[in-house]
């Protein structure tokens, strides 16, 4: 015949063994999610229909609410793509060039989703929504040197040779260095065939030995 548990210890050990106390591993988990639990209050989104308190599902409305607003039209249409495309575009920066403010890659080509599926360069969007599709074989070449205008006035299809050699003939006129050091022949060197700005590079040094 078995014996009674009397402390508490004994107790938590019968206790674990029939199964009604976690493991001392899930107490732990379980402890720690509930300190975060409390530190992080996230509030609920609720439906934004007045009076009600159902948790939202789509359009800031809950379940009932957004089918009603559905079926009766009251929902308000979602942005078109080319909608969307506007959005992203800055005609006031510059005079001519219409600029994209939205998100850039590291050549300095603006980027834009057409659908969920399908990214695109934001200036062949331009193009090919306002001028027409892009020859095959074809690049669009910038004349106005800005990567990140997506004016189609300031683009024309050139093959990649010619745009390769108007993007090298646009560097070699330039006269400073994107951070306006001038291109004088103390201030220069070359690494790998390409024209370098040595305060540049004495700056570069200088922040990254402050970092370590």
């Amino acid at each position: 015949m078995h014996e009674r548990p009397t402390t508490i210890a004994e107790l938590s050990v019968a206790a674990e063994r029939i199964g009604t106390v976690r493991p001392p591993r899930q107490r732990q988990l379980a402890g720690g999610m509930a300190h975060l639990r409390k530190q992080v209050d996230v509030p609920k989104r609720i439906c934004a229909a007045v009076g009600c308190d159902r948790p939202h599902i789509a359009r800031d409305l809950c379940t009932m609410h957004y089918q009603r607003a559905r079926h009766r039209g009251a929902l308000d249409p979602r942005p078109t793509t080319l909608d969307r495309f506007w959005a992203k575009v800055d005609k006031g920066a510059d005079p001519d060039c219409w600029v994209w403010i939205g998100a850039r890659g590291d050549n300095g080509y603006g980027s834009f989703y057409v659908n969920r599926d399908l990214k695109q360069q934001a200036h062949r969007f331009a193009y090919e929504s306002f001028v027409g599709p892009i020859p095959t074989g074809l690049d669009l070449d910038h004349l106005c040197r800005n990567r990140a205008c997506v004016n189609p006035a300031h683009l024309e299809p050139v093959t990649r040779r010619e745009n390769a050699r108007r993007g090298l003939w646009g560097t070699a006129m330039r006269t400073h260095c994107k951070h306006g050091h001038e291109y004088t022949p103390e201030n220069t060197y070359y690494y790998r065939g390409a024209r370098r700005c040595r305060e540049c590079n004495r700056l570069d040094c200088r922040q990254r030995g402050q970092k370590r």
